[in-house]
């Protein structure tokens, strides 16, 4: 398993890989076989988009997580094998803006899609993230918008949140996609301080710069 340095404001980036190293969803009423390995096809971001932006790409890697799932009260440990690209930008300085972009498998048990998301919930992720470095809370969903990335229009989400580190708190935005493409699910991922202003801009160009390996066979 290959484990994913949390140094700096990255630690709430790769909040959807860390999340999947522990613990589980709760216990079923049995265990079925040995886990089960899913796969997606790895993504990147072009050159020119970062280049467009404010954000310097930092990770192009693949990441796998282990989550243990209930499906028909039965309890099953599923491997994801998964890509993520890590994005980072300064303000004043200091390394307080990230992104990522990551693909991950769908998941099948027992002839059942089950949504990893769905079922642990953005929130949930990004707290379990953080606990080893900080919290991460989302107070309220204050806009949401259209933009192109891999063929069509997406909803990115924008919340306005709290993002806290050795007894510091920032006030932040996140902006969070998610979306189903050639049957891996693609999450797109960033938070920046409120204080920055919007990064509608920037997210919109580095989703619309999101290469998808699987699409070139």
């Amino acid at each position: 398993m290959t484990t994913v340095s949390l140094g700096r404001s990255l630690a709430v980036a790769v909040l959807l890989v860390t999340a999947g190293c522990v613990g589980g969803l709760g216990g079923g009423g049995g265990v079925l076989g040995g886990p089960l390995s899913f796969s997606a096809a790895p993504v990147h971001v072009s050159e020119q988009a970062v280049a467009e932006t404010p954000f310097e790409q930092v990770t192009d890697e693949p990441v796998t997580f282990e989550r243990t799932l209930e499906v028909q009260g039965q309890s099953q440990t599923v491997e994801m094998n998964a890509h993520m690209v890590q994005l980072e930008r300064t303000y004043q300085g200091a390394p307080l803006g990230t992104m990522v972009i990551l693909s991950l498998p769908q998941v099948r048990i027992l002839g059942q899609q089950v949504n990893v998301i769905e079922r642990v919930g953005v929130t949930s992720l990004i707290s379990r993230a953080r606990s080893e470095s900080g919290e991460l809370e989302r107070d309220q969903k204050i806009d949401e918008f259209q933009t192109p990335a891999l063929g069509s229009n997406r909803t990115v989400e924008v919340f306005r949140g709290t993002a806290s580190r050795e007894g510091r708190e920032t006030k932040a935005r996140i902006y969070v996609t998610t979306f189903d493409h050639r049957g891996d699910t693609i999450v797109g991922v960033s938070i920046v301080p409120e204080s920055a202003g919007s990064e509608r801009g920037a997210v919109s160009t580095i989703l619309g710069g999101v290469e998808y390996e699987g699409d070139d066979s």
